[in-house]
C-alpha cells in the first residue's frame, strides 16, 4: 500500500460531498459546495476538478467515465473514503478560525485614510453582508437537507452578526 499523502481540508470537503450526494461528477461537486460552503470558504473550482482523480489515485474514491456523449467523469466514495472522512471528523483538533475579509484590512489602517471614505466602506459593507444574509436564507429555505441548513445557519448568524458591526461604524 502506498503511503498516502496528506488530506487538505478540499480533499475532505470532496469526501464529505460524495458521502452527501452519492456518485457526482466534478462539476456537481463544484456546483454544490459553491450554493454552500463556498459562501463562506471561497475555494477555485478547478480544485473540485483536480481533487476527485487525487482520491482516485489514493483509493477514497472511485472513478467511472461514460463510453459516449461528452464522457463524463463520476466518482464515488469507497469505504477507505468514508474511514478516512469519519477518522477526520473525529479528530479533536481544528485549526483556528480565519475570517479573511478586506474590510477587516481596511479597518485596521483606516486612520490612514479619510473619514468619509471610512464612512462609505461601512455602509457598503453593512450593505453587502445583509444582501448575504437574504442570499444565504433564500439557499437554506431551497435544501431539505438538515447538516446543510446547520452550517448554513452558522454562515448566517455569522454575517449578521459582521453586518451589525459594520452599521455601527456608519454614520448613514
Amino acid at each position: 500500500m502506498s503511503m498516502r499523502r496528506s488530506l487538505t481540508p478540499t480533499s475532505y470537503l470532496v469526501l464529505g460531498m460524495l458521502a452527501r450526494m452519492g456518485p457526482a461528477t466534478p462539476y456537481d461537486l463544484a456546483q454544490t459546495a459553491q450554493n454552500s460552503v463556498g459562501y463562506f470558504w471561497p475555494f477555485p473550482r478547478s480544485q473540485m476538478y483536480s481533487e476527485a482523480p487525487k482520491l482516485v489515485a489514493e483509493g477514497l474514491a472511485t472513478e467511472e467515465r461514460e463510453d459516449s456523449g461528452r464522457r463524463r467523469r463520476r466518482f464515488s466514495i469507497t469505504p477507505d473514503g468514508r474511514a478516512a472522512l469519519k477518522e477526520w471528523l473525529a479528530e479533536p483538533e481544528i485549526p483556528r478560525f480565519e475570517l479573511r475579509d478586506q474590510g477587516l484590512l481596511k479597518l485596521l489602517f483606516h486612520d490612514f485614510g479619510s473619514e468619509r471614505d471610512f464612512d462609505r466602506l461601512a455602509t457598503r459593507l453593512a450593505e453587502s453582508y445583509r444582501a448575504m444574509v437574504t442570499e444565504l436564507e433564500a439557499v437554506e429555505v431551497a435544501y431539505e437537507d438538515e447538516a446543510l441548513d446547520a452550517a448554513l445557519e452558522l454562515g448566517i448568524k455569522v454575517m449578521q452578526t459582521v453586518a451589525e458591526f459594520w452599521e455601527e461604524r456608519s454614520a448613514g
